[in-house]
């Protein structure tokens, strides 16, 4: 499997996680979306939003580095870049299902 096909899988797993979460969480009108030192939460999205947030991030991310350099000379970065984000998904969903 090519780094971007790896990269792309991951994100499609993100898109699946988020759409899981936003019919599990339906009783939640918003989401926090940043959360202060004192660890309450500072602003809120829609849950849309914020689900939204992490696979649209992804994708947009992964499509700067896609055509932003010639093709095939991407190398490992599209797939650090979207463990990454499904990393911080993850935390971010860790913190969040406290307020859902």
């Amino acid at each position: 499997m090519t780094p971007i096909a790896a990269a792309w899988t991951i994100v499609v797993v993100m898109c699946v996680w988020s759409l899981y979460l936003f019919f599990a969480w339906h009783g939640a009108d918003s989401l926090p979306m940043q959360w202060g030192l004192s660890g309450k939460p500072t602003w809120f999205a829609t849950r849309g939003v914020a689900l939204a947030f992490f696979p649209c991030l992804a994708i947009f991310l992964l499509l700067l580095i896609t055509f932003g350099k010639r093709h095939g000379s991407a190398g490992n970065e599209p797939v650090f870049v979207s463990l990454l984000l499904l990393v911080i998904q993850a935390a971010w969903t860790f913190f969040v299902r406290r307020y859902v």
